[in-house]
């Protein structure tokens, strides 16, 4: 399977690449672009958009790592549709991290 996808350009000028997916939770979908990274260990979503899903959010907390410090994340899953693809794909049970508290958007690193 191929999967197309566009490159975007991010706040600090560098490009991207991103696909259009739908994802889905028990209560709501969202339909977004996400960043793709087929190299990543973990994926993460932000609290906002878990909390909007109605995803599970009462797995016990634990520590994730970034590149400047360290953050408490809960586990959770949820199911992504790539709706661009004929016909398009869905993917159930998806795990995903989700930070416990908000994320400052503008926050910097040291």
């Amino acid at each position: 399977m191929v999967l197309n996808y566009k490159y975007r350009k991010g706040r600090d000028g560098t490009y991207r690449p991103y696909i259009e997916v739908i994802a889905k939770g028990p209560e709501k979908q969202k339909r977004l672009a996400f960043l793709v990274d087929s190299g990543a260990d973990n994926s993460f979503i932000p609290l906002e958009l878990a909390e909007y899903l109605g995803l599970d959010l009462s797995a016990k907390p634990k520590t994730s790592y970034g590149v400047f410090s360290t953050f408490e994340t809960r586990k959770s899953h949820f199911s992504i549709e790539i709706p661009k693809i004929r016909p398009p794909i869905l993917l159930n049970d998806v795990p995903i991290n989700v930070p416990t508290s908000y994320l400052a958007k503008d926050a910097k690193g040291p």
